[in-house]
Order: structure tokens, then sequence, then C-alpha cells
């Protein structure tokens, strides 16, 4: 495959676009959260957020992260990289086949386990192969650079599954309303998984190849225990919460704050997505004091995000939730602090990927995972939600030093980005997070110090003309 260098201005479009896909994607369920918090109740609600960490968990599994070579197969392959990404898929369709074959065996003991009835188990597993599927074909657009593409897939999938939710809320039960939202989602993604699927690999068909075989499995399969350890350290505390907390309630409320915080996950995705590609493509020209600047930009740029959203969302969440859900107020700045952990971590993974160490990445990701689960049962019984989100917040400090250090080995001592870079842009978001706490009276001031803060984030940009 020809290798393009691409201008700032074509950067800047792939760069939007990207971030808009992932916006959309997750945005426009961030956005019905308002209608689907009072239609569902805070039980049902959490009920829905627990399946969809079950979906998670499994979508992780399905062809056990292959996709994930297509980030360094496309240059390492660029002369016939259509082909190898046939080849990726066959491999890992054929490996979720596997995987589902073993799911369903022991179908009987996993529900009973998971609290769900079969149908339900059932459901799980489709939509977390139909998940894998959509995954596989974005990555695939991000890294060709097909920013158009990627953003009508996402748009059309979210606006479907709203739709579709929307319409089967009533045609279930009121104790088993979350399954509107459940199927709601899966059919359009199963539908969407067949016909990427067709378009994908049947454009350029290949058999399974041994050499794809043994470059996917290497770089992608150790990342599923990466992965599977993030979805532990994202969904462990809301699963916990709900088996140990005792208060029903507080599952639906801490999911609603995990939700409105995840507007920050959703920006920070898409940044890192249309980040990944870029950042690949200077360190594959060794192009290390551009990378530095382009970095210095992110840094500021999602810090300056943090810092707007976290001054203005008090008074933003009234206008998502009811009086019922406002107990968990509090909780916002510890999520935004964890998020913002996950930003700081990315920087290492990101290396790691470049240079084929994916088992590091998994066993550093894997040591923090099980330091979350043991930090939340000790906490949730004594602080209860709040304890949760305390846990998840300590576990992504643990993990972005565990690959702070690996990436420092790899870098051979000389980081594109130190420690120090990270401790100034923090400084910046914990004195936020106290204001949040400390002026919660002083609305007027704090929305002026945001918009302030927003408009010099827009300056910056304007004047160096890019957004990295």
């Amino acid at each position: 495959m020809k290798k393009i260098r691409i201008h700032a201005d074509s950067v800047n479009k792939q760069v939007f676009f990207n971030i808009l896909s992932t916006m959309i994607i997750s945005g426009i369920g961030f956005l019905t959260t308002p209608i689907f918090t009072r239609l569902l109740g805070t039980v049902q609600y959490g009920k829905y957020a627990v399946f969809y960490s079950w979906v998670t968990i499994i979508t992780c599994m399905m062809g056990l992260h292959t996709q994930t070579s297509i980030s360094t197969g496309i240059y390492d392959y660029r002369d016939d990289y259509y082909r190898f990404r046939s080849g990726v898929l066959l491999i890992g369709t054929i490996l979720s086949v596997i995987i589902i074959a073993v799911l369903l065996v022991f179908s009987g003991f996993i529900s009973e386990w998971m609290g769900y009835t079969i149908p339900v188990f059932l459901l799980v597993i489709a939509s977390g192969y139909s998940h894998y599927m959509v995954d596989f074909a974005r990555i695939s657009m991000i890294y060709e650079k097909k920013a158009m593409v990627n953003f009508l897939l996402s748009s059309t999938l979210a606006v479907v599954t709203v739709l579709l939710s929307f319409f089967m809320i009533n045609r279930f039960p009121e104790e088993e309303r979350f399954l509107s939202r459940a199927f709601g989602v899966t059919i359009p993604y199963c539908v969407c998984a067949f016909i990427l699927f067709i378009l994908l690999y049947f454009r350029h068909p290949v058999l399974p190849k041994r050499e794809y075989w043994k470059y996917s499995m290497l770089v992608g399969t150790p990342i599923i225990f990466h992965e599977l350890s993030n979805k532990v350290l994202g969904q462990a505390d809301l699963i916990m919460l709900e088996r140990i907390g005792g208060i029903p309630e507080e599952v639906g409320i801490y999911s609603f704050f995990h939700t409105y915080t995840s507007v920050l996950t959703v920006i920070l995705t898409a940044l890192n997505t249309s980040w990944l590609p870029f950042f690949f493509d200077d360190l594959s020209r060794n192009e290390l004091l551009t990378l530095k600047r382009k970095t210095k930009h992110y840094l500021e740029l999602f810090t300056l995000i943090c810092a707007v959203y976290i001054l203005m969302s008090r008074e933003v969440s009234y206008l998502f939730a009811d009086i019922s859900y406002f107990g968990g107020m509090n909780l916002i700045p510890i999520f935004t602090i964890s998020v913002y952990f996950i930003f700081m971590y990315y920087f290492s993974v990101n290396v790691e990927i470049f240079k084929k160490k994916t088992g590091i990445i998994a066993l550093g990701t894997f040591s923090t995972a099980i330091v979350n689960i043991i930090l939340n049962a000790l906490l949730i019984p004594v602080m209860g939600m709040f304890g949760a989100a305390i846990a998840t917040a300590i576990s992504y400090l643990g993990l972005f030093i565990a690959h702070y250090i690996i990436a420092l080995h790899l870098q051979e001592g000389k980081p594109y980005v130190t420690i120090f870079d990270f401790i100034k842009w923090l400084s910046i978001i914990i004195a936020s997070c106290l204001s949040f706490y400390l002026i919660k009276d002083l609305i007027l001031l704090r929305w002026i110090i945001a918009f302030g803060t927003g408009a010099l984030c827009i300056w910056h940009i304007v004047k160096r003309r890019t957004i990295f």
C-alpha cells in the first residue's frame, strides 16, 4: 500500500470526522440519557448498565483481539494490506465462533452465575460478536484514513439503536424494561455486523494464512488480557456494587453519574483514536521533535476540556436526571480524575503497542485490575458507591504508574512525554475538582472561568491551525 503524507488541512479533516464519529456513536446515547433515566427508573437503568458491562467483557474475548494488529499491520504489510486485513478478519471470526461454541456449552452455568435467563445470555453473546465486528471495521477505517465512511457508519448505528429502543420500551413488562434497550442496541449491531463482514472480506477474500495467524495473534492476543483487565477496572465497580452494595437504587445512581461523566471518556476515545495514526506515523519516521510538539498540544487540549467540564457539570447534570439521582452529585470529580488517569496512561500504552510489546501491556493492566477488585471489596461495604468510585480512581492511578515505568524502559529512559509534563497538567485538574466542592454556590464565577478556559483552548487551536 502506498504511503501517503497528509497535509495539515487533511489531518484536521481526518481528526474532526473521527472525533465526530466516536462522539456520535456514544454521544447520542449520552444525550438521550435524560429520557431513559426517567422511562426506566433507577433500578431498570442500573440493570441495563450491568447488561452492557457484560457485553463489553464478552466483546473483548471475541476474535482474541486480533483486530489490534491492524494498527501496526498497515505499516508492516503496506504492499499487501487489504489481503492482510481480510486474513485477520477471517482469523478473528474463526476464533469468535470457537469462543461462542464454548460459551454455549457452558451456557447454563454461566447464565445462572450472571443472573440471566438463557435467552438474555444469548443476547449478550450476539451483542458481543456484533460489537467486535463493528469495532474491527471502525479500526480499519481509522487507519486507512476513511474518516467520512467511519462517520456515516457511526451516525447510522447511533440513531437506529436509540429509535429502536424507544419503539420497544413498552413491549416488555415493567420489571424487565431494561431489555428494550438491550434489544434496541443488539439488533441493529447484528445486522450491521453481517453487512460489514460481507463488504470487508469478500472484496479481498483470502484463505487462512499462517503468516497472518502468527502476526495477528502475536500482536493482538495479549491485548485481550489488557482489555479484559481494563473492563474489570471500568465495570467491576458497578457489578460489585450491585452484588455487595446492598442498596439497589445506588447502582442506578452510580451508573447515571458514571454515564454522565463518560462524555469525557467519549471525547478521550475520539481524540486518542484520531491521534494514533499520526502518532504512529511520527514514530515510524522518527520525527520526535514533531511528536513532542503535538503531545504538548494534546495534553493542553484534553486538560482544558476536563477543567471546563468540571466547572460546569453540576448545573448541567440537572438537565439529565431528576432529583432521585442527585445523591451521587459528588461522584463527578472522582470520576473525572479517573478519566484523566486513563488519558495519562494512554501515552505509555500507545508506545507499547507501536513496539509490539503487548504482552507487557497485559501484565501491567492485569495486576492493576486485581488491585481494583480488592479495593472495591474493601471500600464498597464501608462507603457504598463513593467507595467504588474512589477504588476505581486509585486503580487507574496505579495503572498509569505501571505503564509509565514500562514505556520509560522501552524508550531507553528518553520519553517523549515526561512525568513532570503530567504533573503540570494534572495540577489544573486537581484545582478544578477542588473548585467543584469549595465554590459550588458561586455558579456565575465558575461559569465565567469555564467560558474563559474554553475560549483560550479554541484560540490556541485556531492560532496553530491544527488540533494537535
